[in-house]
C-alpha cells in the first residue's frame, strides 16, 4: 500500500483535532476551574482527588 503525502497530512491533522478534542473534555471535567491545575502540596500525580 503506498501512503501519500495527502494521506499523512490528513492523518496528522486529525490527530491535532483529536488531541484538542481530549484537552477539551478533560478541562471541561474540572468543571473550567485552573486552580484544579496549580501545583500544591500534593504530588504532581494526584491528578484527580476526592472531596
Amino acid at each position: 500500500m503506498k501512503i501519500g503525502k495527502k494521506f499523512v497530512v490528513k492523518l496528522s491533522l486529525a490527530f491535532i483535532i483529536l488531541g484538542i478534542t481530549f484537552s477539551f473534555l478533560g478541562f471541561a471535567s474540572s468543571g473550567f476551574d485552573t486552580d484544579n491545575y496549580k501545583t500544591n502540596q500534593n504530588n504532581w500525580y494526584r491528578v484527580v482527588r476526592f472531596d
